[in-house]
């Protein structure tokens, strides 16, 4: 009977911890996101041959956006872009497009973005207004695809531990996302695996996949994997790729290439 009733505060302490451990998960997500605009921003901004753009954008917390256009008194057509956006500053974010010359600049307001003009000024006018997307309310969200990351990126930091590259025999660490396959070189061998993002920049990577070379940095490819293996969430700017644990400890900070 003793025994019964330890394996039932066991159980207990056990499920507990996961419950305790949900809510941090949580928590963290949301700080992470907090000062991110992501969101859904509407208005009507100026064109020199129609009425006005009606102009949607949808900016979610993996980076990716979606946006629709209207001219308005000229065609009916409603055209669609999707793409990455970039935290150019604390008030300054560009939606890339696939095509040079076409990125959307913003200035980051309450509530509201402003468009830039194309090197990421303000429009000179007296009507700010004219320039302005207010967000709306969450129930009015435009269908998002899946969030993907993307891009090479090269460790800087890891574990709290700035990278050197004489600390590698055979070059630094990097990681490249293509569709939903990570891969890339850790110091020593090559790895590939799968990796899925969710809500609020959650990001797990699966069961790493590495050749098998032997070489003198072998512990500090064994503490990469290690970060890679206990990442939960992510952020990322236009530069910067960080990977944080589920507490919100940052594990792997890496640079774009």
């Amino acid at each position: 009977m003793k025994s019964v009733v330890i394996s039932f505060f066991a159980l207990f302490l056990i499920c507990a911890s996961c419950e305790k451990r949900a809510v941090v998960e949580h928590a963290i997500a949301d700080t992470l996101s907090a000062s991110l605009p992501i969101g859904v921003y509407s208005g009507t901004i100026p064109c020199g041959d129609c009425k006005g753009i009606a102009f949607d954008v949808e900016l979610d917390s993996g980076f990716q956006y979606i946006s629709k256009q209207q001219y308005l008194g000229k065609s009916e057509k409603i055209i669609t872009k999707k793409g990455e956006w970039i935290m150019l500053s604390d008030t300054m974010i560009k939606l890339e497009s696939a095509k040079r010359g076409e990125d959307i600049y913003f200035s980051i307001k309450k509530n509201a973005l402003r468009m830039l003009d194309k090197e990421g000024n303000w429009f000179v006018t007296d009507m700010e207004s004219r320039y302005t997307l207010r967000k709306q309310s969450t129930a009015d969200t435009i269908k998002m695809s899946k969030v993907l990351l993307s891009g090479k990126w090269e460790l800087t930091e890891c574990k709290s531990e700035k990278v050197q590259a004489s600390d590698y025999t055979s070059g630094v660490p990097h990681i490249e996302f293509k569709s939903d396959v990570a891969s890339g070189f850790s110091g020593c061998n090559r790895f590939t695996g799968s990796y899925t993002t969710g809500d609020k920049s959650s990001v797990t990577f699966g069961m790493m996949a590495t050749t098998r070379m032997a070489c003198t940095s072998m512990d500090k490819e064994s503490i990469f994997l290690e970060a890679l293996e206990n990442t939960a969430f992510y952020k990322k700017t236009a530069s910067t790729l960080t990977l944080f644990d589920s507490s919100g400890k940052a594990l792997a900070v890496f640079n774009s290439k």
